[in-house]
């Protein structure tokens, strides 16, 4: 089906203007779906746990009825109004997004748990990192199926899992009412007995967003086409990865094929030490 939407984000001291186009796309995603499909109000309190559970974006509690499939097209305006504060006249900048795109009326699918986490540990669910610290994921799904992560960092994405020691691997295979602990190698919970990539986050900014998509399937899937894991000089090793806009072209594609196919979006911040 067919679908429209807009939307418009203020543009101010704390939000960049990559941010609020981010933000500016998902609005008018959601109006679009809100305008076909209409909403419910999802009675959770725990926010982070649902935003990690549920497949679709959410603002508050309340949630849409339909499923993005893909952008057909997207446009961006910035409108400028002059008001009068306190401190005399200033500009008010808003980011207009104005998009066009394919979705269909949601269908029952799995209610995923994956939460970000600043230690490995349940109890340190967090979406706010500081520069250098590592990164674990918290993963838990009702049904079995195949599993993979990635993360957006602009105008690239990469792919954390599965481990680059699992080569060319699409997804990892995981068991249902499972509890696992990504990028983590001890052995609290279960492990897939291969060399565990641990994930250290990294800004030059002094606050930068970055989006993890969690990917799961009951059905495997192929994965995009990805360049090779580069080792720099200092050890690390910078995982495979691929274009944003190639990444989510692959990721329409997998939802037209199949509508098993579930993408949950977890956006973290990273801050500079102080």
């Amino acid at each position: 089906m067919k679908v429209k939407g807009n939307a418009q984000v203020r543009i101010g001291n704390n939000l960049t203007k990559d941010l609020a186009r981010q933000m500016a796309e998902e609005l008018a995603m959601i109006d679009a779906l809100n305008n076909s499909f209409g909403t419910y109000v999802e009675q959770t309190s725990n926010i982070a746990l649902e935003n990690g559970k549920i497949n679709y974006d959410i603002i508050g509690k309340t949630q849409v009825q339909g499923e993005w499939i893909r952008t057909t097209n997207i446009y961006f305006t910035e409108d400028i109004q002059v008001v009068v504060g306190d401190h005399g006249k200033e500009n008010m900048v808003w980011l207009k997004c104005e998009i066009s795109g394919e979705a269909r009326k949601i269908t029952s699918k799995a209610k995923l748990i994956a939460l970000p986490l600043i230690c490995p540990d349940i109890n340190c669910t967090s979406e706010e990192f500081i520069n250098e610290q590592n990164l674990y994921l918290y993963f838990n799904s009702p049904i079995a199926g195949f599993l993979s992560v990635f993360i957006e960092e602009g105008d690239v994405t990469r792919r954390l899992f599965p481990y680059d020691s699992q080569g060319d691997k699409s997804a990892v295979s995981v068991n249902a009412d499972t509890e696992y602990l990504l990028f983590c190698d001890n052995k609290r919970m279960d492990e897939f007995n291969v060399k565990v990539d641990k994930i250290m986050l990294y800004t030059e900014k002094p606050l930068e967003y970055n989006t993890l998509h969690v990917v799961f399937s009951t059905e495997p899937y192929i994965k995009p086409l990805l360049t090779a894991s580069v080792t720099g000089s200092d050890g690390y090793v910078i995982p495979r990865s691929i274009s944003t806009a190639e990444f989510k072209a692959w990721m329409s594609d997998c939802r037209v094929s199949s509508s098993d196919f579930q993408s949950l979006k977890i956006r973290i911040r990273i801050r500079k030490k102080s």
